[in-house]
């Protein structure tokens, strides 16, 4: 899938993940097996794109008795992908040529139910968050960059109409 596909499915509400065989040549790969992972924080800009996991994964430096939290990100269409300690603001870079395979997939799970720019009722809103729905937001900032984040907590406020998303608290390298 192209890039820009890739970026349109997302603006469109859909999940991001990578899934990827590791090179079974290189030692720390082996045995052969396949990996999946979510990437639910993206920055985009124009046709360009870094996508993030959440900083849930262990990792840890061999003869290390302690380990860091950790988040894996991946670019499109460079051709690295990396490492990020939050606790530590460490990105470690890698060639995605450690993986025999490679592949971004698009999930249409998620459905535009408010848009800044059109005078939408917040009603759908309320609904939603009473059907226990899982949201996101896709925010252009005045830099003209995507950014897309999970939100852990909606609000709605019934007095008013009014509504607060606040994002999944993660953070991402500055590189981004």
């Amino acid at each position: 899938m192209m890039t820009s596909d890739i970026i349109d499915k997302v603006l469109d509400g859909c999940t991001l993940r990578t899934v990827m065989i590791p090179d079974p040549a290189i030692p720390s790969n082996h045995p052969e097996h396949l990996e999946g992972v979510e990437l639910p924080h993206i920055v985009i800009s124009e046709n360009l794109m870094w996508a993030k996991s959440d900083a849930t994964n262990l990792n840890h430096t061999f003869g290390s008795s302690s380990g860091s939290l950790c988040a894996w990100c991946y670019s499109s269409p460079a051709d690295i992908f990396a490492s990020y300690a939050p606790e530590f603001s460490k990105l470690f870079l890698m060639f995605k040529s450690r993986y025999k395979k490679h592949d971004f997939i698009t999930k249409n799970d998620y459905s535009l139910i408010w848009d800044s720019d059109e005078n939408t009722s917040t009603e759908t809103i309320r609904k939603k968050i009473e059907a226990g729905a899982k949201f996101k937001i896709a925010m252009l900032d005045s830099e003209d960059i995507w950014n897309v984040h999970p939100i852990g907590l909606p609000l709605y406020f019934p007095d008013s109409g009014t509504f607060q998303l606040n994002t999944a608290v993660d953070r991402y390298p500055a590189a981004f």
